[in-house]
């Protein structure tokens, strides 16, 4: 029976948070890149979801609105598509610039590596659906 009573999980081999905030706190955050990498990858990531989507309602939208030029709406769209390569390229010399200078953990410089192949997927659509050039003209 004195082998049912010895508990091998002592109270101070398992740390307890007694409430949801410490909970919270008892959680070490991974170290992460600097501030400046994580805004661009951040306004990055939402220009290129917003840009994706409203595109797309743009061009699902009434089709005779083409017939006199590209809408209003449109154009607002591949502008801001320009600007969101220029994030795009930024993200990817901030990419390989925490890979020379191993700033941050290696699991965030790899997440931001991620969001740089999505930075020159974007450019290579930018570039093969002639956008920049629409916009520079």
């Amino acid at each position: 029976m004195s082998h049912l009573k010895h508990n091998s999980f002592s109270k101070t081999s398992i740390q307890c948070c007694s409430n949801v905030p410490e909970a919270f706190a008892c959680l070490k955050p991974l170290a992460t890149l600097p501030r400046y990498n994580i805004i661009v990858g951040w306004v990055f990531a939402l220009l290129i979801v917003f840009l994706f989507s409203y595109l797309g309602i743009t061009l699902n939208s009434d089709a005779r609105e083409f017939s006199y030029g590209v809408p209003a709406a449109a154009h607002v769209s591949l502008v801001l598509m320009a600007l969101n390569a220029i994030f795009g390229l930024a993200v990817v010399v901030l990419a390989v610039r925490q890979w020379l200078q191993a700033s941050g953990e290696r699991a965030a410089r790899v997440f931001y590596s991620l969001l740089a192949i999505v930075a020159v997927c974007n450019l290579w659509i930018a570039y093969y659906f002639n956008i920049l050039n629409y916009v520079l003209n």
